[in-house]
């Protein structure tokens, strides 16, 4: 059959749900579509730019535009062969089109096609009302209309044969045309739900009694002197039959009921039955399997005293030479020459020592000479003894990571395990790795191509472009190299163009399906690829994946692992947390236009970011592995972040880009702690909403009044409620204070209940006129005067629930909260928890913005929305875990939680109710632990923001003894 083109025509009074009506367009499995959007208001907004197969034009209006009008003006400018009217606030399946036009085409004869549609409210959830759509009947359209202008597609045919939607009416315009279409044709209906109606205060049309009302009498006056006797004659006969059908049906129904209850009972006994009948064979099957290991029990004894026997007769042989021999033993230990001998042997154990300690010794020195101009300013900013804590951390670090590559990487055995599996892999692509050079140090050349070659997964080409190195041995090397294996395929440029047209050249000579980045002077891991595409076979739709990634020195030593978590949008935009090791499908590389000229030092994010508009999250795939070795030598970035500064100015330049490509008005600056990452803050909402300020409190009213004042004097931010809850203050002082508090217009809520954080802030929650609530402590200390600016930039965009912030313990005591990670601890624990300050954590994430499971609601920010939407606080959990599990289920309904260092306050923890564990309050924390753990149960082994690599016992992100990563089957 024929793909015509079909004409969407959408009335558009520029409301916010345009862009959800738009996206719904934009995913219609019809191919052939154009989009017109009808202003019917002056001054319409301008579309954003769309990456789908839809060609959008908005055509705009000096004056306003009634429906029909609208419509009109629409139905005029079509080109396609059918068409279908939408409004603004409406939506489709992706399948409506390409069902409508198949019906049309297989009955050619008819000209109006419609579908079922489904009544949602202002939030998009199902109304509870019946769907509509019956199949056609022309006499109940005479009666009425249920069906939306959205759920028909009409031929353009319609419009010649004088079809238009009457101007003089201001509803029911699209009634109308389905009776003026009736004249013409009968219609084809299509019995699936694709097509969605919402009801909300400006939708209009249901805020009138349905065809009894005046609206209706309008289209009944224009309409009954065109009725034939015949049509009234039918629907005469069918008012008086209407009784009779009612009381048929109400019978029906009855004598149905009697028997859908006799069929229960009997199903019930059934079930009853079967599930007896069950339990006898799993129980006869349970004596059966106990028969059976008692046999083999008995086996295994048998076998084990035959085994002790054997081994009691090999000691009782071994006995006499093992006390021969610690005879002599003792006889050496107190000789004479024994003695003289002692401290040779302390000198050479101290140098096995020292040869053990050097190489990590080594690493750090050479770190730290890149660091020595910058002495004097870590001084200022340093005591000697936090430096030398830094290097003692380093080292140990280094220590660590040693012994995990021991623990971790695959055995022989484990690597001949995943050879045999790639013979049953349904995708096998072929991976062309990319490799730019430019005068390379030949033995780093070397070792990188080598790791290619060493490669267990062997379906790859190696696509080097040499961009016109001026030392011949460089080329000559190449060249030697790609003779000697064909699957080397060198590109040698004749003008140097730097990194971004080298890597072109590079990707334009690849042939694979998907292609991978590497650097001339670092390592892949033998098993890189078979990781890569192993991902491949769950997960065949993925444009993007990347692995965790290590340093390694100029001797090949590894340190630094970056053991990263799945991809995390927020902690993109301030770093590229894909780089090594990144893979992309090589059809989206090229649909892109490849690395873009401009962007030489961070050309690897720009690319990353344009992919990642084009991608959909479970299309980013992350490989918690170890897949790539970056060298870090003097004058590379692996070595130090401001080796390259233009590559900075680099990053941010394509990460505004980005934003801007998305529809995102933000700016964008160095994140003030680690200069050569990013900082987003997106715009704010306008108007300015409320955030109403919760705030339960009991007596201790040093705190509160810590932390009003802090509020009033420092908050910059003009619209907000305070709600101080008094959870049953006693105290003179707290009183008097609270009268205070009134007459400066500030809330207080008395609630005489006992304790339960959940509960004190769900009810005053619903007492609360923001749009935004902030959940705050009373034992909270503001430091930024812009604090709920930032918090705010981030909860109001559309998928962030809860917004976390930067706080520390008092007294110079380190950080408090840099975000929750779920499982540390055994249900959760605060990452880098009593960090001093200037310390920017593991990769930066104590100072960079980033994705998590949970934050603490000592101070978290949500729209009130969401915060209904999930239930609030559960108040089962009356004091510990309630915001974790509260986050918990925000993530499980969709919603983000962020944390920002931009925000940042002191928190004085818990001090007006003291220490969670003791006493009865240790049963209650039990308890809730146990709750926690009976809910989310397998969740808090998998927080996917935070690596199984890393430690769940300690706050630092150390690395795990044993990772958690699943061994290949």
């Amino acid at each position: 059959m024929s793909t015509p083109i079909i004409s969407i025509l959408i009335r558009s009074t520029a409301r916010k749900s345009l862009e959800e009506t738009l996206n719904s367009v934009g995913r219609q499995t019809y191919p052939k579509i154009e989009v017109l959007v009808i202003a019917a208001v002056p001054n319409h907004p301008e579309l954003p730019v769309r990456n789908d197969h839809c060609h959008v034009q908005l055509v705009a209006t000096d004056i306003p535009l009634q429906r029909s009008k609208a419509a009109n003006k629409a139905l005029q400018l079509a080109t396609g062969e059918y068409a279908l009217l939408l409004d603004d606030d409406d939506w489709i399946s992706p399948n409506h089109i390409s069902n409508l036009v198949d019906a049309l085409q297989k009955a050619p004869s008819y000209l109006v096609s419609y579908s079922r549609t489904q009544t949602v409210n202002a939030n998009g959830e199902a109304t509870g009302q019946p769907v509509m759509g019956l199949p056609y009947d022309p006499l109940r359209l005479l009666a009425g209309n249920s069906m939306p202008a959205h759920s028909a597609l009409f031929s353009i045919r319609l419009r010649e044969l004088g079809c238009r939607f009457d101007e003089q009416l201001d509803l029911y315009e699209d009634w109308d045309f389905w009776l003026q279409a009736a004249q013409h044709s009968d219609f084809l209906f299509v019995p699936v739900i694709t097509a969605f109606y919402r009801i909300h205060e400006s939708s209009g049309v249901h805020q009138h009694a349905p065809f009894h009302g005046n609206a209706a009498h309008v289209v009944y006056e224009k309409w009954r002197t065109r009725w034939s006797i015949s049509q009234l004659g039918l629907v005469m006969e069918r008012n008086w039959q209407h009784s009779d059908w009612v009381e048929t049906v109400e019978s029906k129904t009855s004598e149905l009921a009697n028997q859908a209850t006799v069929i229960k009972q009997q199903h019930d006994r059934a079930i009853a039955l079967e599930n007896h009948a069950q339990q006898l064979e799993d129980r006869a099957q349970q004596l059966d399997s106990l028969r059976l290991q008692l046999k083999d029990r008995c086996t295994v004894l048998e076998g084990q005293q035959h085994g002790l026997q054997q081994e009691l007769t090999q000691l009782l042989a071994s006995t006499v030479p093992k006390l021969q021999h610690e005879q002599e033993l003792a006889t050496l230990y107190n000789s004479r020459s024994w003695r003289w001998m002692s401290p040779v042997r302390w000198f050479f154990n101290g140098v096995r020592r020292w040869r053990a300690q050097s190489r990590s010794w080594l690493r750090v020195i050479k770190t730290m000479a890149v660091s020595l101009p910058k002495l004097p300013k870590l001084l200022r900013k340093y005591s000697i003894q936090d430096l030398s804590n830094k290097v003692q951390a380093e080292l140990q670090l280094g220590n660590d990571y040693l012994d995990w590559i021991k623990a971790n990487e695959p055995t022989p055995d484990q690597v001949a395990r995943m050879r045999g599996l790639m013979p049953s892999w349904s995708n096998k692509p072929l991976v062309s790795i990319l490799m730019p050079t430019y005068n390379s140090p030949l033995n780093y050349l070397q070792e990188a191509i080598e790791s290619v070659q060493a490669q267990v997964y062997d379906r790859w080409e190696l696509c080097i472009a040499d961009d016109a190195s001026p030392r011949p041995e460089v080329r000559q090397y190449l060249r030697d190299a790609a003779k000697k294996d064909p699957r080397i395929v060198l590109s040698l440029r004749e003008e140097n163009g730097h990194i971004s047209e080298s890597s072109n050249t590079a990707l334009h000579s690849a042939s694979g399906e998907w292609v991978a980045l590497l650097d001339h002077d670092d390592r892949l891991h033998p098993l890189a690829l078979f990781w890569v595409v192993n991902a491949l076979q769950k997960q065949p739709d993925a444009n993007i994946i990347f692995s965790d990634e290590d340093k390694i020195d100029g001797s090949g030593v590894r340190f630094g692992p970056y053991f990263k978590g799945e991809y995390n949008r927020e902690l993109m935009w301030a770093q590229n947390m894909i780089s090594h090791l990144g893979c992309y499908r090589r059809s989206e590389l090229l649909e892109i236009g490849g690395f873009r000229v401009g962007y030489e030092g961070s050309q690897d994010y720009d690319l990353a970011l344009r992919v990642i508009e084009r991608s959909a999250t479970h299309q980013i795939v992350h490989i918690p592995r170890v897949l790539y070795h970056w060298r870090a030598i003097a004058g590379s970035t692996a070595l130090a972040a401001d080796q390259k500064p233009y590559a900075e100015s680099a990053s941010r330049k394509a990460l505004e880009g980005h934003l801007a490509r998305i529809g995102l008005a933000a700016t964008v600056s160095p994140s003030p702690e680690i200069p050569s990452m990013n900082r987003v803050m997106p715009a704010l909402p306008t108007p300015l909403p409320m955030v109403s300020i919760l705030i339960p409190t009991r007596d201790r009213i040093e705190l509160l009044q810590t932390c009003i004042e802090s509020l009033l004097k420092l908050s910059t931010y003009p619209h907000i409620e305070i709600l101080v809850i008094d959870n049953g203050s006693v105290e003179p002082n707290s009183l008097l204070y609270f009268e205070q508090l009134k007459a400066q217009g500030i809330g207080i809520i008395r609630d005489d209940g006992p304790f339960n954080y959940s509960a004190l802030n769900n009810r005053a929650a619903k007492q609360a006129k923001g749009e935004f609530l902030c959940l705050m402590n009373n034992d909270i200390e503001i430091i930024t005067p812009n604090w709920l600016e930032e918090m705010l930039s981030f909860a109001a965009l559309p998928d962030v629930g809860a917004v976390g912030t930067r706080l520390w313990y008092p007294n110079d005591q380190g950080l408090q909260h840099g975000g929750v990670i779920i499982g540390m601890g055994g249900v959760a624990g605060h990452a880098h928890s009593k960090s001093p300050k200037g310390h920017a954590g593991y990769f930066g994430r104590i100072a960079l913005h980033h994705r998590l499971l949970a934050v603490t609601a000592a101070c978290l920010l949500i729209r009130k929305s969401h915060y209904e939407k999930v239930g609030g606080l559960d108040e089962k959990l009356a004091v510990a875990f309630n915001d974790v599990d509260f986050c918990l289920r925000l993530h499980q309904a969709g919603f983000a939680c962020i944390y920002t260092p931009f925000a940042e306050m002191v928190h004085h923890e818990s001090a007006s109710r003291g220490d969670d564990l003791t006493g009865e309050r240790h049963q209650r924390f039990v308890s809730e632990v146990h709750f926690m753990m009976d809910r989310w149960q397998d969740r808090l082994n998998d927080d996917p923001f935070f690596s199984p690599n890393l430690s769940l016992a300690h706050g630092d992100f150390r690395p795990a003894l044993k990772s958690r990563v699943a061994s290949i089957e």
